[in-house]
C-alpha cells in the first residue's frame, strides 16, 4: 500500500528541514592513491566470481570484502582530494535521492515547480570527479603479479589518452594532468583489451565546472540533479582462467557474459527491494531517478516561470564498460539525447553517425550503447502521455518504471534468473517518502515471484475506440548462426499467423482495447509508447500478464490512450528466456496521417 499523498505544504516543509548536507572530508595532499587489487565478488545469484579492480586500500586475494573499487573522490580547485559520495560539495542532500520541488504549478494541478540549482546529487562507487581547473593527479600501486595499467580515454588534446603507461608486479605509477573539458570520462586497464576491464579494472571521470555545476557542459542543458549509470558485464570463465595465472585470450573470442550490472548490482539488488536496507538507501540514492512531475520544456531546460525555479529535468550520464551492446529502455517517459562521447547533439542540422545512429536532439525511448560508448540525456519527469485524465487526477501514490536493456540475454542472471540483469526503475513521485515494496532474501525468491507481482483492477474502465482480441502462436525458426528457435507472436482472426503480428491503427486521443487469449505459458505482455493504465497493467507499471489459465480481459483491460503522431509496439516476453521477440505493431496517426514503424 502506498503512502497518502504528501500536501504541498508539507513537500515545502520537507525541503526545508529534511535535506541537511553531510560533511566531506579532505585528503592531506592532492593525490588520490589507487591499488590494483585482485578478490571474489558475489554475484546476484550468491556466485563468487573472480575480480580485480581499483581500490582505495591495500587488500588481499583472501580478504573477505576486498577493496576493488574506489568511493566517490572529488578533486577540486582549492581543497586537494575530497571524500564525498555527493556534489556540489556543501549543497542540500535529497532524501532518499529524490528531490523535492519548490512549490506546487500555479497553473495546473499535479504538477510542481523544481528547485533551481539547489540540490547535490549522489555518485555510485568507482566514480572520481574533477572539478574544472583543477589538476588529477593519482599513485597507481600494482599489487598483482602481472603488469598493469591505468588510462584516462580522450581526455587530452585530441581526444587522446592520457595513461600511466605499463606498471611491474609491485611497483607505483604516477599520472597527473589538468582536468579535461566538463563531461563524462573512462578510466580503466587497456591491457589486453578488452580483458582486463571485464575482470573488473574500470571506473568514471566525471568533469564540472564548478560555476556552472548544474549544468552538462558550457553549451550543455541545466538539470534539477544528475545520475551516473554504469554499465558492465561479467564473464566467469575469464576470471576462472586469470584466477589461476593463466592469459586470457579475449580479441577474436566468441563469449556470453552470464552477469550484467548496472553500477556493479544487478536483478533485485539493482532495484532496491533486497533485505539489505543499506544497500537499498544507497541505490535510490545513486542510481534509481525519482522526482516529482513538472512541465519539463525541452526547447528551453533554463526555462524559469519563477525565481528560484526551472522547468528541467534530470540529467543521466550513461556509460557502457562492459564488451557487448546495450539498449537502455525506459518507461513511462522518453529520455531527451544530448550528448555522445563528449559531443554535443545539435538541435537542428543533425547528421548520421559512423554506428547509424542521428547526431540530432530527440525524443529516444532507448539509448543505444556500444562497448565503451558514453551518452547523456535528460529524463523529463512528466506525466506519462497515454494516462488517462481520471487515473491522473485520482494518483495518490508513486508510479515506479523501469529501465531495461533491450539485449535480452543481459536480463538474466547465470543464464537464466530473470529478471535478474542489468536493469533500473526511475519513480514519478507522489509523496516525499518512498512507497515501500515487498523485499526479498536471493534473487531466486524475486525471480520466483515474477507471476505474483500482481495485476491491480481496473478502477476507471473506459469505453475503447478501437479493441482487437490477440492470440497466441509460436513457430521455431532457424537463425543465420545455425541455431534453432522456437518464437512467439500475436494473431487475431484476420491477420492469420504470420510475422510481424497485426497492426492497429488510432488516432491521437483515441483508447484501444487489446484482450489477450490464454496461451500455454506465462507471457509477459509489454508494450512500447503506449502503455497500459497505471492502475491496471501488471507488472512493474509496464505490462499486463497473461498466465496459461488467464484472459486478460473484462477486469483486467490494457487500456492506453493514444499520442501523437508515433510508432509503438507490443511485444512478448517469455520468463526466463533469452530468445529474439517478436511483435505485433500498433500504429498511431495525427489526423490523417500516419507513421508505420520500421521493419
Amino acid at each position: 500500500m502506498g503512502n497518502e499523498a504528501s500536501s504541498p505544504m508539507r513537500l515545502l516543509q520537507g525541503a526545508a528541514t529534511a535535506t541537511q548536507p553531510r560533511t566531506a572530508s579532505s585528503g592531506s595532499t592532492g593525490v588520490l592513491d589507487l591499488y590494483i587489487n585482485e578478490g571474489f565478488v558475489p554475484m546476484v545469484d550468491g556466485s563468487l566470481v573472480y575480480h580485480r579492480g581499483f581500490g582505495d586500500r591495500p587488500s588481499a586475494l583472501a580478504d573477505p570484502k576486498p577493496s576493488l573499487r574506489i568511493s566517490p573522490r572529488i578533486f577540486t580547485r582549492s581543497r586537494g582530494v575530497v571524500a564525498s559520495r555527493t556534489y556540489p560539495l556543501g549543497r542540500p542532500l535529497p532524501h532518499a535521492g529524490r528531490p523535492l520541488p519548490a512549490q506546487p504549478t500555479p497553473t495546473e494541478d499535479g504538477y510542481y515547480l523544481p528547485r533551481r540549482q539547489h540540490w547535490a546529487s549522489y555518485f555510485p562507487d568507482r566514480t572520481i570527479i574533477a572539478e574544472a581547473g583543477s589538476t588529477i593527479s593519482l599513485r597507481i600501486h600494482n599489487r598483482l603479479s602481472q603488469p598493469h595499467e591505468l588510462a584516462i580515454q580522450g581526455v587530452k588534446p585530441g581526444r587522446k589518452d592520457a595513461t600511466t603507461g605499463p606498471i611491474a608486479p609491485g611497483k607505483t605509477k604516477s599520472l597527473t594532468l589538468p582536468a579535461p573539458a566538463p563531461g563524462t570520462y573512462v578510466y580503466l586497464d587497456p591491457t589486453n583489451a578488452p580483458v582486463e576491464r571485464t575482470l573488473g579494472l574500470f571506473g568514471a571521470l566525471v568533469v564540472i565546472d564548478p560555476a556552472r555545476a548544474w549544468h552538462l557542459g558550457p553549451k550543455g542543458p541545466e538539470f534539477e540533479r544528475q545520475w551516473l549509470w554504469i554499465c558492465h558485464d561479467v564473464v566467469p570463465e575469464w576470471a576462472q582462467v586469470a584466477s589461476q595465472g593463466g592469459t586470457v585470450r579475449g580479441a577474436g573470442v566468441d563469449i556470453a557474459p552470464r552477469y550484467f550490472t548496472l553500477n556493479d548490482h544487478s536483478g533485485f539488488e539493482s532495484l532496491a527491494i533486497s533485505d539489505d536496507e543499506e544497500l537499498n538507501e544507497r541505490r535510490e540514492e545513486d542510481t534509481l531517478p525519482s522526482g516529482f512531475p513538472r512541465l519539463t520544456d525541452v526547447r528551453n531546460f533554463s526555462r524559469s516561470p519563477k525565481p528560484g525555479t526551472v522547468l528541467t529535468g534530470q540529467l543521466i550520464r550513461m556509460l557502457n564498460v562492459g564488451i557487448v551492446d546495450h539498449q537502455l529502455h525506459f518507461h513511462g517517459n522518453h529520455v531527451w539525447s544530448v550528448r555522445a562521447n563528449g559531443f554535443d547533439f545539435p538541435r537542428k542540422g543533425g547528421r548520421v553517425m559512423a554506428d547509424g545512429h542521428v547526431a540530432l536532439q530527440q525524443w529516444e525511448d532507448t539509448v543505444s550503447l556500444m562497448p565503451l560508448e558514453r551518452k547523456e540525456a535528460i529524463l523529463p519527469m512528466f506525466r506519462p502521455p497515454d494516462v488517462i485524465d481520471a487515473v491522473w487526477d485520482a494518483r495518490r501514490e508513486d508510479w515506479k518504471y523501469p529501465m531495461h536493456c533491450h539485449a535480452e540475454p543481459s536480463q538474466t542472471a547465470a543464464g537464466g534468473l530473470y529478471p535478474g540483469g542489468l536493469l533500473a526503475d526511475w519513480t514519478l513521485a507522489a509523496t516525499e517518502e518512498p512507497d515501500e515494496h515487498h523485499k526479498y532474501e536471493s534473487q531466486v525468491d524475486f525471480a520466483s515471484d515474477q507471476p505474483h507481482e500482481g495485476s491491480p483492477e481496473t478502477l476507471f474502465r473506459q469505453r475503447p475506440d478501437e479493441s482487437m482480441v490477440l492470440d497466441f502462436f509460436s513457430r521455431k525458426l532457424d537463425f543465420p548462426d545455425k541455431s534453432e528457435h522456437e518464437v512467439w507472436s500475436f494473431h487475431d482472426e484476420e491477420s492469420g499467423e504470420g510475422f510481424p503480428g497485426p497492426s492497429v491503427r488510432v488516432r491521437e486521443g483515441q483508447v484501444f482495447h487489446g484482450t489477450i487469449e490464454p496461451s500455454k505459458r506465462v507471457h509477459t505482455i509489454h508494450w512500447h509508447g503506449l502503455e497500459p493504465d497505471p492502475r491496471n497493467d501488471g507488472v512493474g507499471h509496464t505490462s499486463s500478464r497473461s498466465p496459461a489459465t488467464t484472459r486478460t480481459s473484462g477486469g483486467r483491460i490494457p487500456v492506453c490512450r493514444a499520442i501523437p503522431a508515433a510508432a509503438v509496439r507490443a511485444h512478448i516476453s517469455t520468463t526466463a528466456t533469452s530468445i529474439p521477440r517478436c511483435t505485433s505493431k500498433w500504429e498511431c496517426s495525427a489526423r490523417s496521417s500516419s507513421i508505420r514503424p520500421s521493419t
